[in-house]
């Protein structure tokens, strides 16, 4: 679930038949050879609606994104292979694993390449992983990996290896060595699953990591942790309907939020209470997402509404420290600029749909423009990508905009930011 339409085989989207969980069996592939020092290695996060940092893959620049509701197997771009020198390293025992649609919602055009690829090194600050499995995505339709701005998505399992935590608001991420820190008060109990080996006949690996979340004091519900999801938190319509949510009753508005997998019909609402552990958040958006089974998860920008968040993957446990904004960021309302956009097939950001009486309306925007620039800052780029889809813009109240039109003539619109959903 993501800024983009990220494919993930996490909550159980995708079953391969006829295989098991064997914890006891080793794998060839994502190994780590260089943990991270005792004082840890901090990386700069690139992006407010996604965990984005910079890498070296086999020595080559990069910027990947390390998304813990990436289950399965970790995904390049086509483009990637040449690139960054990936490496053909025989069947992909994951193709075919598509045919019922990918994403939470189990829809889209996508295929995955026969062949699995394999990376020499994936250097993170220092912290080294060798022979690093990857699947190729191909995409008829679309480019998720344009859209977010990365070569890679890395599952779970690349922050399985390590301690780590999100500092600084969600702008910097650390890598600890593994049980580096001894369970503080007040920590709250995780699921986490990994890394460990499908059959050996696979050498794949899997991670995930889950907490029990109380949805409308319903009985807690467990609850992924998704680092590249944009969203507060999100519960499937079955969730929904078991732990006592009625979306029907309360404030909501329809909107296409980017990055649920696929085309899927979604619904946010303010919701009234949700607990993880003894803390409590009262007023959160949640999103409802239709026709995903059993799901729910917890996003990125829940991450980044705290002071700190540490995250033990050895010790099966989680602190979120609150900053002082924190109740305040997750009950704030949602402000749009009543213009929806999408990614079209020139992997530009088109304008689909304007709301009548907007400042938008008032000053020409139509659909189809295409949308270049926010505040100066190209959209091309990862950190137009987050100021678009990010809070920042919306909490000030107003953005620049620099729209083409279907003549190729450009010009700055300033948009005013509109309370939608209080």
């Amino acid at each position: 679930m993501g800024s983009c339409r990220s494919v993930r085989w996490g909550m159980c989207c995708v079953a391969v038949a006829g295989l098991a969980l064997v914890p006891a069996c080793s794998s060839s592939f994502d190994v780590l050879t260089a943990p991270p020092p005792p004082e840890g290695v901090t990386l700069p996060i690139l992006s407010e609606i996604a965990l984005i940092v910079d890498a070296q893959v086999n020595g080559q620049a990069t910027r990947v994104l390390l998304d813990t509701g990436t289950v399965l197997t970790s995904m390049a771009s086509p483009g990637a292979i040449d690139r960054l020198g990936l490496e053909a390293a025989g069947a992909n025992p994951f193709a075919g694993a598509e045919d019922g649609g990918v994403g939470i919602c189990g829809s889209g055009a996508a295929t995955l390449d026969p062949t699995r690829y394999t990376a020499r090194s994936l250097n993170l600050g220092g912290v080294v992983f060798e022979n690093v499995a990857l699947t190729v995505l191909n995409e008829t339709d679309y480019d998720t990996f344009a859209e977010t701005g990365v070569d890679l998505i890395l599952a779970a399992q690349f922050l399985m290896y390590t301690d780590w935590k999100i500092e600084e608001g969600g702008r910097q991420l650390v890598l600890l060595p593994l049980n580096s820190r001894q369970r503080p008060a007040g920590a709250m109990d995780m699921r986490a699953t990994g890394p460990i080996s499908f059959a050996p006949l696979l050498d794949a690996k899997i991670g995930a990591m889950s907490v029990a979340v109380s949805y409308n004091d319903a009985a807690p519900l467990d609850s992924g942790l998704d680092t590249g999801a944009s969203v507060l938190f999100a519960v499937s319509d079955q969730a929904a309907s078991q732990d006592g949510w009625d979306p029907a009753t309360l404030p909501h508005v329809d909107l296409q939020v980017f990055g649920a997998g696929a085309d899927c019909p979604e619904t946010l609402f303010r919701g009234t209470r949700v607990k993880l552990g003894e803390q409590a958040y009262d007023r959160p958006l949640v999103l409802e997402i239709q026709g995903s089974g059993a799901t729910a998860l917890v996003g990125w920008p829940f991450f980044t509404s705290h002071d700190s968040v540490y995250v033990a993957p050895g010790g099966q446990w989680i602190e979120f420290v609150k900053s002082a904004t924190t109740d305040a960021l997750v009950a704030e309302p949602l402000r749009w600029f009543e213009a929806t956009l999408f990614f079209n097939a020139d992997g530009k950001y088109e304008v689909g749909a304007v709301v009548d009486g907007s400042s938008a309306a008032q000053q020409g925007v139509v659909a189809g423009d295409i949308v270049l620039e926010i505040d100066g800052v190209s959209l091309d780029t990862v950190e137009g990508k987050s100021l678009l889809f990010g809070p920042t813009p919306a909490r000030e109240g107003h953005v620049d905009f620099l729209i083409q039109d279907s003549s190729g003539a450009t010009r700055t619109v300033t948009l005013t930011a509109q309370v939608r959903l209080e």
